[in-house]
Protein backbone atom coordinates (compact mmCIF):
# COMPACT_ATOMS: atom_id res chain seq x y z
CA UNK A 1 0.00 0.00 0.00
CA UNK A 2 1.25 3.26 -1.36
CA UNK A 3 1.15 6.44 1.10
CA UNK A 4 0.69 10.05 -0.60
CA UNK A 5 0.91 13.46 1.00
CA UNK A 6 -1.75 15.53 -0.94
CA UNK A 7 -2.33 19.61 -0.47
CA UNK A 8 -5.52 20.85 -2.36
CA UNK A 9 -7.25 17.59 -1.27
CA UNK A 10 -10.87 18.77 -1.10
CA UNK A 11 -10.84 20.68 -4.48
CA UNK A 12 -11.98 20.04 -7.82
CA UNK A 13 -8.95 18.16 -8.82
CA UNK A 14 -7.87 16.79 -5.63
CA UNK A 15 -11.24 15.25 -5.26
CA UNK A 16 -10.95 13.29 -8.27
CA UNK A 17 -7.21 12.37 -7.63
CA UNK A 18 -7.85 11.03 -4.46
CA UNK A 19 -11.12 8.97 -6.18
CA UNK A 20 -9.35 7.73 -9.05
CA UNK A 21 -5.86 6.92 -8.96
CA UNK A 22 -4.89 3.57 -7.29
CA UNK A 23 -8.26 3.36 -5.87
CA UNK A 24 -7.28 0.92 -3.16
CA UNK A 25 -3.99 0.93 -3.41
CA UNK A 26 -3.42 4.21 -2.11
CA UNK A 27 -3.34 5.75 1.48
CA UNK A 28 -4.45 9.88 0.97
CA UNK A 29 -2.92 12.17 4.30
CA UNK A 30 -4.47 15.40 3.21
CA UNK A 31 -3.22 18.53 4.72
CA UNK A 32 -6.49 21.00 4.66
CA UNK A 33 -7.21 24.39 6.64
CA UNK A 34 -10.08 23.09 7.82
CA UNK A 35 -10.86 20.23 10.17
CA UNK A 36 -12.57 16.98 7.94
CA UNK A 37 -14.56 14.52 8.80
CA UNK A 38 -12.63 10.84 8.07
CA UNK A 39 -13.24 9.31 4.65
CA UNK A 40 -12.24 5.80 3.76
CA UNK A 41 -9.26 6.31 2.06
CA UNK A 42 -8.15 9.51 3.25
CA UNK A 43 -6.45 11.03 6.43
CA UNK A 44 -7.19 14.83 7.49
CA UNK A 45 -4.82 16.58 8.97
CA UNK A 46 -5.51 20.36 10.09
CA UNK A 47 -2.91 22.59 8.90
CA UNK A 48 -2.88 26.25 8.09
CA UNK A 49 -0.08 26.75 5.27
CA UNK A 50 0.38 30.34 6.49
CA UNK A 51 0.92 30.09 9.74
CA UNK A 52 3.09 27.80 10.14
CA UNK A 53 5.75 24.91 8.87
CA UNK A 54 4.01 21.52 7.74
CA UNK A 55 3.39 18.85 10.43
CA UNK A 56 5.51 16.35 9.78
CA UNK A 57 6.01 14.63 12.87
CA UNK A 58 2.11 14.07 12.39
CA UNK A 59 2.19 13.05 9.06
CA UNK A 60 4.86 10.51 9.13
CA UNK A 61 7.01 8.86 6.61
CA UNK A 62 5.59 8.97 2.88
CA UNK A 63 6.29 7.36 -0.71
CA UNK A 64 5.26 10.91 -2.31
CA UNK A 65 3.90 14.07 -2.71
CA UNK A 66 1.03 15.49 -4.86
CA UNK A 67 1.13 19.65 -4.25
CA UNK A 68 -1.84 21.41 -5.58
CA UNK A 69 -2.02 23.88 -2.98
CA UNK A 70 -3.26 27.91 -3.97
CA UNK A 71 -6.41 30.22 -4.11
CA UNK A 72 -8.34 30.04 -6.83
CA UNK A 73 -7.05 32.88 -9.42
CA UNK A 74 -10.54 33.76 -10.70
CA UNK A 75 -12.33 33.24 -7.41
CA UNK A 76 -12.31 36.96 -6.97
CA UNK A 77 -11.40 40.50 -8.03
CA UNK A 78 -7.86 41.19 -8.04
CA UNK A 79 -7.08 43.71 -5.51
CA UNK A 80 -3.66 44.18 -4.02
CA UNK A 81 -4.17 42.32 -1.02
CA UNK A 82 -5.74 39.21 -2.83
CA UNK A 83 -2.66 39.24 -5.63
CA UNK A 84 -0.39 39.12 -2.77
CA UNK A 85 -2.64 36.07 -1.04
CA UNK A 86 -2.88 34.06 -4.86
CA UNK A 87 1.50 34.31 -4.60
CA UNK A 88 1.89 33.30 -0.98
CA UNK A 89 -1.26 30.50 -0.89
CA UNK A 90 1.42 29.15 -3.71
CA UNK A 91 4.95 30.35 -2.74
CA UNK A 92 5.10 30.96 0.54
CA UNK A 93 2.57 27.45 1.57
CA UNK A 94 5.09 25.29 -0.50
CA UNK A 95 8.03 26.66 1.45
CA UNK A 96 6.51 25.43 4.82
CA UNK A 97 5.55 22.60 2.89
CA UNK A 98 9.35 21.44 1.94
CA UNK A 99 11.91 23.43 4.25
CA UNK A 100 10.68 20.64 7.50
CA UNK A 101 11.89 18.31 5.12
CA UNK A 102 15.63 19.70 5.49
CA UNK A 103 16.39 17.99 8.64
CA UNK A 104 14.58 14.59 8.12
CA UNK A 105 16.21 11.43 6.68
CA UNK A 106 13.43 9.92 5.90
CA UNK A 107 11.95 12.04 2.79
CA UNK A 108 9.86 11.08 0.00
CA UNK A 109 10.87 9.63 -3.36
CA UNK A 110 8.68 11.44 -5.56
CA UNK A 111 7.21 14.98 -6.02
CA UNK A 112 4.08 16.35 -8.18
CA UNK A 113 3.63 20.00 -7.84
CA UNK A 114 0.71 22.47 -10.13
CA UNK A 115 1.45 24.90 -12.05
CA UNK A 116 -0.81 26.64 -14.59
CA UNK A 117 -0.66 27.74 -18.30
CA UNK A 118 -0.83 31.53 -17.30
CA UNK A 119 3.31 30.97 -16.82
CA UNK A 120 3.66 31.41 -20.53
CA UNK A 121 1.74 35.48 -19.54
CA UNK A 122 -1.38 36.77 -21.26
CA UNK A 123 -1.47 36.30 -25.04
CA UNK A 124 1.97 35.02 -25.82
CA UNK A 125 2.82 34.79 -29.16
CA UNK A 126 2.31 31.61 -31.02
CA UNK A 127 2.25 28.48 -30.06
CA UNK A 128 3.84 27.58 -26.23
CA UNK A 129 5.54 24.50 -25.77
CA UNK A 130 7.00 23.39 -22.17
CA UNK A 131 10.17 25.18 -23.18
CA UNK A 132 8.64 28.67 -24.49
CA UNK A 133 10.01 31.19 -22.05
CA UNK A 134 7.53 32.99 -19.18
CA UNK A 135 5.23 35.92 -19.11
CA UNK A 136 6.28 38.91 -17.61
CA UNK A 137 2.63 39.87 -17.07
CA UNK A 138 1.23 38.86 -12.76
CA UNK A 139 0.16 35.32 -13.71
CA UNK A 140 3.39 34.60 -15.43
CA UNK A 141 5.69 36.25 -12.42
CA UNK A 142 3.33 33.78 -9.94
CA UNK A 143 3.96 30.97 -11.89
CA UNK A 144 7.93 31.67 -11.85
CA UNK A 145 7.88 31.92 -8.08
CA UNK A 146 5.64 28.85 -7.80
CA UNK A 147 7.50 26.95 -10.31
CA UNK A 148 11.19 27.91 -8.33
CA UNK A 149 9.36 27.03 -4.99
CA UNK A 150 8.82 23.12 -5.87
CA UNK A 151 12.00 22.87 -7.14
CA UNK A 152 13.43 22.58 -2.77
CA UNK A 153 12.08 19.52 -3.66
CA UNK A 154 14.58 18.19 -6.38
CA UNK A 155 17.10 19.77 -3.52
CA UNK A 156 16.10 17.47 -1.01
CA UNK A 157 16.49 14.29 -3.68
CA UNK A 158 13.47 13.96 -4.90
CA UNK A 159 11.80 13.15 -8.29
CA UNK A 160 10.05 16.10 -9.52
CA UNK A 161 7.34 16.72 -12.33
CA UNK A 162 5.67 19.91 -12.58
CA UNK A 163 2.08 19.96 -14.42
CA UNK A 164 1.10 23.66 -15.94
CA UNK A 165 -2.80 23.06 -15.90
CA UNK A 166 -5.00 24.10 -18.79
CA UNK A 167 -8.62 25.01 -18.42
CA UNK A 168 -10.10 22.01 -16.46
CA UNK A 169 -13.60 20.99 -18.20
CA UNK A 170 -15.86 19.48 -14.95
CA UNK A 171 -19.32 19.71 -15.05
CA UNK A 172 -19.23 19.91 -11.18
CA UNK A 173 -17.78 22.92 -10.86
CA UNK A 174 -14.92 25.56 -11.98
CA UNK A 175 -14.90 26.90 -15.62
CA UNK A 176 -17.30 24.64 -17.47
CA UNK A 177 -19.76 25.11 -15.12
CA UNK A 178 -19.67 28.91 -15.00
CA UNK A 179 -19.72 29.42 -18.76
CA UNK A 180 -22.61 26.72 -19.16
CA UNK A 181 -24.81 28.92 -17.20
CA UNK A 182 -25.83 31.41 -19.49
CA UNK A 183 -25.70 29.65 -22.57
CA UNK A 184 -28.53 26.90 -20.74
CA UNK A 185 -30.71 30.22 -20.73
CA UNK A 186 -29.71 30.82 -24.23
CA UNK A 187 -27.23 34.09 -23.10
CA UNK A 188 -24.14 32.64 -23.82
CA UNK A 189 -21.16 33.90 -26.74
CA UNK A 190 -17.65 34.83 -26.55
CA UNK A 191 -16.06 37.00 -24.24
CA UNK A 192 -14.62 40.05 -25.65
CA UNK A 193 -13.61 39.43 -29.36
CA UNK A 194 -12.95 35.92 -28.71
CA UNK A 195 -9.61 35.81 -29.48
CA UNK A 196 -7.81 34.37 -26.60
CA UNK A 197 -6.47 30.80 -26.94
CA UNK A 198 -8.18 28.49 -24.50
CA UNK A 199 -6.12 25.63 -23.27
CA UNK A 200 -8.03 23.11 -21.66
CA UNK A 201 -8.09 19.56 -20.69
CA UNK A 202 -10.97 17.04 -19.84
CA UNK A 203 -10.93 16.42 -16.16
CA UNK A 204 -10.60 12.49 -16.62
CA UNK A 205 -7.38 13.06 -18.74
CA UNK A 206 -6.06 15.57 -16.41
CA UNK A 207 -6.19 12.44 -13.44
CA UNK A 208 -4.85 10.67 -15.86
CA UNK A 209 -1.81 12.97 -16.62
CA UNK A 210 -1.44 13.09 -12.70
CA UNK A 211 -0.95 9.20 -12.46
CA UNK A 212 1.39 9.16 -15.35
CA UNK A 213 3.62 11.03 -13.59
CA UNK A 214 3.33 9.09 -10.44
CA UNK A 215 4.15 5.83 -12.05
CA UNK A 216 6.84 6.79 -14.74
CA UNK A 217 10.40 8.11 -13.82
CA UNK A 218 9.91 11.43 -16.18
CA UNK A 219 11.18 15.08 -14.60
CA UNK A 220 10.93 18.74 -15.45
CA UNK A 221 7.67 20.71 -16.18
CA UNK A 222 4.52 19.59 -18.67
CA UNK A 223 2.12 20.79 -20.60
CA UNK A 224 -1.22 19.49 -18.55
CA UNK A 225 -3.52 19.96 -21.53
CA UNK A 226 -4.67 18.37 -24.11
CA UNK A 227 -3.31 19.06 -28.00
CA UNK A 228 -7.07 20.60 -28.97
CA UNK A 229 -6.68 23.99 -28.23
CA UNK A 230 -8.77 27.10 -29.54
CA UNK A 231 -10.22 30.36 -29.80
CA UNK A 232 -12.54 31.20 -26.59
CA UNK A 233 -15.19 32.13 -29.73
CA UNK A 234 -14.85 28.29 -31.26
CA UNK A 235 -15.19 27.65 -27.55
CA UNK A 236 -18.47 29.37 -27.10
CA UNK A 237 -19.66 27.93 -30.83
CA UNK A 238 -18.55 24.35 -29.45
CA UNK A 239 -20.22 24.66 -25.90
CA UNK A 240 -23.28 26.29 -27.61
CA UNK A 241 -23.73 23.63 -30.05
CA UNK A 242 -23.54 20.34 -27.71
CA UNK A 243 -26.11 22.63 -25.31
CA UNK A 244 -28.22 23.43 -28.15
CA UNK A 245 -28.30 26.53 -27.54
CA UNK A 246 -27.49 30.10 -29.47
CA UNK A 247 -24.52 31.59 -29.23
CA UNK A 248 -24.36 35.29 -29.55
CA UNK A 249 -24.29 37.41 -26.77
CA UNK A 250 -20.67 38.64 -26.29
CA UNK A 251 -19.53 39.99 -23.37
CA UNK A 252 -18.14 43.20 -24.17
CA UNK A 253 -14.58 44.00 -23.24
CA UNK A 254 -14.98 47.09 -21.57
CA UNK A 255 -17.82 45.47 -19.33
CA UNK A 256 -15.33 42.83 -18.22
CA UNK A 257 -12.96 45.47 -16.97
CA UNK A 258 -15.45 47.42 -15.15
CA UNK A 259 -16.68 43.99 -13.72
CA UNK A 260 -13.34 42.30 -12.75
CA UNK A 261 -10.47 45.11 -12.97
CA UNK A 262 -7.02 43.94 -13.24
CA UNK A 263 -8.37 40.17 -13.53
CA UNK A 264 -10.30 40.63 -17.08
CA UNK A 265 -6.90 40.61 -18.07
CA UNK A 266 -6.96 36.39 -17.38
CA UNK A 267 -10.29 36.76 -19.01
CA UNK A 268 -10.01 38.53 -22.49
CA UNK A 269 -5.93 37.00 -22.74
CA UNK A 270 -5.21 33.06 -23.21
CA UNK A 271 -2.53 31.11 -24.58
CA UNK A 272 -2.81 28.05 -27.06
CA UNK A 273 -0.44 25.67 -25.60
CA UNK A 274 0.72 22.12 -26.54
CA UNK A 275 1.35 19.03 -24.34
CA UNK A 276 4.34 18.25 -26.87
CA UNK A 277 6.14 16.23 -23.70
CA UNK A 278 3.27 14.12 -22.68
CA UNK A 279 2.65 12.94 -25.91
CA UNK A 280 6.41 12.34 -27.13
CA UNK A 281 6.85 10.80 -23.56
CA UNK A 282 4.03 8.03 -24.66
CA UNK A 283 0.78 9.43 -22.95
CA UNK A 284 -2.22 9.58 -24.77
CA UNK A 285 -5.34 11.48 -24.22
CA UNK A 286 -8.55 9.53 -24.08
CA UNK A 287 -10.22 13.82 -25.18
CA UNK A 288 -8.51 15.31 -27.86
CA UNK A 289 -11.41 17.32 -29.06
CA UNK A 290 -13.44 19.26 -27.53
CA UNK A 291 -16.47 18.79 -28.97
CA UNK A 292 -16.24 15.07 -27.96
CA UNK A 293 -14.95 16.05 -24.29
CA UNK A 294 -17.96 18.42 -24.12
CA UNK A 295 -20.55 15.35 -25.13
CA UNK A 296 -19.33 13.28 -22.63
CA UNK A 297 -19.28 15.72 -19.73
CA UNK A 298 -22.54 17.73 -20.24
CA UNK A 299 -24.96 14.90 -22.08
CA UNK A 300 -24.36 11.86 -19.33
Amino acid sequence: MMKVLITGASGLIGKRIRQNIKPGHITWVALSRKVRKPEANTQWIQWDALQRSAPWDEIGPVDGIINLMGEGIADKRWSPTRKKLLVNSRVLGTDNLLKPLEKMNLRPQWYLGASAVGFYGIDPPGICSAVSPPGKDFLGQTCIAWERAHERARSLGMRVAVLRIGLVLDPSGGLLKKMSTPFKLGLGGPLGDGHQGMSWIHIEDLVRIFAYLLDNPVQGAFNGCTPGAVSNRVFSQVLAKTLGRPCFFAAPALVLRLVFGEMAQAILGGQLVVPEKLQNAGFQFHFPDLEKALKNLLNK
